[in-house]
């Protein structure tokens, strides 16, 4: 972040810790729970999850989802539990429809506009915890996504290294990651229950 290119994310200094769950063939990646386990087991302090159940949508998560979370809320950070931040989705639907987003271990992020309204496609409901900026006004003023880093060439979004419209709940997802990244490594201490419930002007409930 400080040296002159690009664009700096959210939360800088954290480090990021990739782990595979969908994969160009089924089967060849980690299962849900499995990526879950593995993602607190290699010591993740906040995992972002910007995918939605698709087809799963209307079922229940599994017994083994299920255990994964709560293995994420009781073991991860030395039992003060990892964040599980979630995209609401853009179908503009109520999100307690979505079994991940809804749960109430999660972080539930819809995407609003550059300007603070709501982005008219984002999901919505009481799970919803916060939103968060995405594209989606519907004037010109209003119309921004977020600037981030792509790949470079045809498999990218843009020609070139940075694409300007990273958009849906898919991007407000990470901005949240990146705040409870930086909530985080301000105080540590806190537990992950603490953060979600944090409010705006940094009150932490009991």
């Amino acid at each position: 972040w400080d040296n002159n290119l690009g664009v700096s994310g959210v939360c800088p200094q954290c480090s990021i810790m990739p782990v595979r769950l969908l994969g160009d063939q089924v089967g060849s990646g980690l299962s849900t729970a499995e990526a879950f386990t593995r993602a607190v087991n290699m010591g993740a302090w906040v995992i972002n999850n910007s995918w939605g159940p698709g087809r799963s949508r209307y079922f229940p998560m599994s017994a083994s989802e299920r255990g994964a979370f709560d293995h994420a809320r009781t073991t991860g950070r030395g039992g003060k539990g990892t964040v599980i931040v979630f995209a609401a989705g853009n179908s503009r639907a109520n999100v307690a429809s979505d079994p991940y987003a809804s749960h109430p271990f999660t972080v539930a992020v819809a995407a609003s506009s550059n300007l603070d309204d709501w982005a008219n496609y984002s999901n919505y409901g009481k799970e919803i915890d916060v939103a968060a900026p995405s594209l989606g006004g519907t004037i010109s003023e209003d119309n921004h996504g977020l600037l981030t880093a792509d790949v470079t060439g045809d498999d990218g979004y843009d020609p070139s290294a940075y694409t300007p419209d990273f958009s849906g709940t898919s991007a407000a997802s990470p901005v949240v990651a990146g705040l409870a990244g930086l909530i985080l490594a301000a105080s540590p201490d806190l537990t992950a229950e603490q953060v979600r419930r944090m409010t705006p002007d940094g009150m932490v409930p009991a």
